[in-house]
């Protein structure tokens, strides 16, 4: 045997008893301090996704490539018929194994389970590649925004988790795919939906992505709509990312008949929701009253009202304030400020900006009361913007 770029080859031409030694593996493992070899074949270096690799069964001789398969090439994980049991696995950090080969007696089975040289050999050629110590998962990521702004837009998609897989043709050689693993051998994982079910109290709220991951070569998405989200209220969510045997609306969903999986490598998420952050834009005003000035102090009061005249209370806010649309030079904190370059003897057009750092619900509206000086006299202007307030 040979080792190249962390790779194990068995040259058959030169090696009459075809093997792996105990060096061959300490060299590709990188381990040095062991010496056994039955205890090298079960290191925790040797990597779950390489399909070439000690598998547990009885069989003496070297295992075909099918019965390779049959044993999901030593890739052990629990399906769940429910969305309480794929939060409860993501919850305690269970998940999916790699089930080595444990010797005589097969750890108090009764059935010896061999730590066999050419596991590490390819059975389809094996004076090619076999066991690789590149391998790795073929889940590249799974992307979970973690905060989602309520708003009233509802007709759209407002809400994206992506898995990202990394397609068979680009994995390292003799590397594990989604297509070659499957569930009692008869639905192979990459016919299967990728999906997420979000924890709202004891509710469970699921979907899954349109089409199956293997008709998604690099990415399966699952889209959730605005009316979809904003429904599920202000909070912190957990959500979590699962494979499932058939496609799922958006919908509250407590069975998950026989099929429905975790995902290797990957944790639960969290979302958080909330009304969005509001502001008018560019709203215009004309004062009442002629100022003799270029400049105007200002003294102002703000009050929000929502739907049916509900006054929205402790609020914090900005002003900008100018005569000129988008002006932000100025921002009147405070409760005060001054509106320069006005034309005297005129009443002037006044553009402001308010931002709401609180929450609200949409629509609203903003009330505002300016307090001003025409000479010496206080004018009292008070302003309602009709307008809903705008996402930001």
């Amino acid at each position: 045997m040979s080792n190249y770029d962390g790779k194990i080859y068995i040259d058959t031409s030169s090696t009459p008893n075809v093997g792996v030694s105990v060096a061959d593996l300490q060299t590709v493992l990188g381990v040095n301090n062991e010496n056994d070899f039955g205890r090298l074949s079960v290191n925790s270096s040797v990597k779950m996704f390489a399909k070439y690799k000690p598998l547990r069964s009885s069989k003496l001789g070297m295992l075909t490539e099918l019965e390779r398969r049959a044993l999901n090439y030593g890739i052990s994980f629990s399906t769940y018929n429910s969305a309480a049991g794929i939060a409860t696995a993501y919850d305690n950090g269970t998940g999916w194994e790699y089930l080595k080969p444990r010797g005589l007696n097969g750890g108090g089975t009764g059935v010896h389970e061999w730590y066999r040289p050419l596991d590490f050999a390819n059975p389809n050629n094996v004076a090619s590649y076999g066991y690789n110590h590149g391998c790795v998962s073929f889940i590249a990521s799974v992307d979970v925004p973690s905060t989602y702004q309520r708003r009233t837009d509802t007709g759209n998609v407002g809400y994206v988790v992506r898995g990202y897989w990394t397609p068979s043709n680009q994995l390292p050689s003799g590397n594990v795919s989604w297509a070659d693993l499957s569930i009692d051998g008869t639905l192979d994982l990459d016919d299967m939906y990728f999906g997420i079910i979000i924890k709202k109290g004891s509710s469970y709220y699921a979907k899954t992505a349109s089409s199956t991951i293997g008709s998604n070569a690099y990415v399966s998405e699952v889209e959730i709509l605005d009316t979809q989200m904003n429904a599920l209220g202000d909070g912190t969510y957990y959500v979590y990312p699962f494979i499932y045997n058939s496609q799922l609306s958006w919908g509250t969903v407590t069975s998950l008949v026989s099929g429905a999986l975790t995902l290797p490598g990957i944790s639960r998420s969290q979302v958080t929701i909330s009304s969005a952050a509001a502001s008018t834009s560019a709203v215009v005003d004309n004062l009442t009253a002629s100022v003799p000035t270029t400049s105007l102090l200002v003294e102002f009061d703000i009050k929000a009202v929502g739907d049916g005249g509900t006054p929205i209370t402790n609020m914090a806010y900005t002003i900008y304030g100018g005569d000129n649309p988008y002006d932000t030079t100025t921002a009147l904190d405070g409760g005060t400020g001054t509106f320069n370059n006005i034309t005297p003897g005129t009443t002037p057009t006044v553009y402001y900006h308010v931002t709401y750092n609180r929450r609200v619900t949409f629509p609203s509206y903003v009330t505002v009361v300016f307090t001003y000086r025409v000479g010496n006299t206080p004018v009292t202007d008070t302003k309602t913007t009709f307008v809903d307030l705008e996402p930001i």
